[in-house]
């Protein structure tokens, strides 16, 4: 991964800062986001979309908008902790890497699978079936 930063960062139309958010500095107040954002984010901006921000006096960098998007499809799925360290889901996220996808659980339960752009992939027929078959 390029070098990042570790900056503060608010969203003023939100009032919501996220604390130590890692990002690629692209110059002229540009960065990328190299982290997948969380579920209460990701209505934001999404992984790898190039935002804008400017420094505010007390420090914090605030969202002016986004630049650029990443093109990444997520889909984001609620799963019960069983399922989470279950075999049939680890099935699934071996062949989402596979592909060159990504994936992360937030929160325990909060699972979100990320392909990359021109990708045709969707785990959500998979997920469906797995999850109905674990105990």
């Amino acid at each position: 991964m390029a070098n990042t930063i570790t900056i503060d960062v608010r969203i003023p139309s939100e009032g919501m800062t996220l604390c130590d958010y890692e990002l690629e500095p692209l110059g002229e107040g540009l960065y990328r986001a190299v982290v997948v954002p969380a579920v209460f984010e990701a209505e934001h901006f999404g992984y790898m979309d190039v935002l804008e921000l400017r420094p505010a006096p007390d420090g914090v960098h605030e969202l002016i908008g986004i630049r650029e998007r990443g093109g990444w499809r997520r889909f984001d799925f609620v799963i019960s902790e069983q399922f989470a360290t279950s075999d049939e889901l680890a099935d699934i996220l071996s062949r989402v890497c596979n592909v060159g996808g990504i994936w992360v659980r937030d929160f325990g339960g909060c699972l979100a699978i990320l392909f990359p752009p021109g990708s045709e992939e969707d785990p959500t027929e998979a997920i469906g079936a797995a999850c109905a078959a674990c105990p």
